[in-house]
């Protein structure tokens, strides 16, 4: 949840806000403080909290400051949240919980998601319906954009060990091969290899193919 919020001068300032009443410019600053990082506010609680009345709700909803999602509970979307709010730190973003509300009521609602370009957090401007498309498309698919970097650093490692992998049976095409119990030195533990038998080397036939 945000510490902070921006106004666009622009939105305050035109003839269309300064029309409302100054209790419905009032609820609608304390609507943007109270809206999480989507711009969607459970407006009944901020309609108590400052004692405001259901007809500055209203005023906001007529000038098209608000579109209300849920008329139970009185869940709205700020209209101009994106235009407010265009410096949004996406790192400290959090997704709505009411977003698949807005993408039902206002699919082509405009918010700011996080999308992961080269290890690094980008805002992305895109719908809510789009958001959410991503979204289920991201949880059906088990190689995100974050797994799939795991992914790469594992398909390096594995790379990696078959080329080790390569090098040790590539010393076995040479019919000696060092005695990789005793190392080389012909005794393990001042005791005779029993794999070399002292000599410190290992000497192997190579199976001739079938004709």
């Amino acid at each position: 949840m945000k510490n902070a919020f921006c106004i666009d001068k622009r939105v305050i300032s035109g003839a269309r806000f300064l029309r409302l009443s100054a209790t419905a410019q009032s609820l609608y600053f304390h609507l943007n403080a109270d809206a999480d990082d989507d711009g969607i506010v459970e407006a009944f609680a901020t309609v108590n909290k400052i004692r405001a009345n259901e007809q500055d709700l209203i005023q906001l909803i007529q000038a098209n400051f608000i579109v209300l999602l849920n008329k139970n509970e009185l869940v709205a979307y700020i209209t101009d949240w994106v235009r407010n709010n265009k410096g949004l730190d996406i790192r400290w973003h959090k997704q709505s919980e009411y977003l698949q509300l807005l993408a039902d009521v206002c699919p082509d609602a405009k918010i700011y998601v996080a999308i992961l370009r080269n290890g690094k957090k980008i805002k992305l401007l895109t719908t809510a319906k789009e958001a959410i498309m991503t979204k289920n498309t991201n949880k059906d698919n088990s190689t995100t954009q974050e797994n799939l970097m795991d992914s790469l650093d594992i398909l390096k490692l594995k790379t990696r060990q078959e080329n080790n992998n390569n090098k040790l049976f590539s010393c076995l095409d040479s019919s000696i091969y060092q005695c990789p119990t005793c190392d080389g030195k012909g005794t393990v533990d001042n005791l005779l290899c029993e794999t070399c038998h002292g000599t410190g080397l290992i000497q192997y036939h190579k199976k001739e193919k079938s004709k």
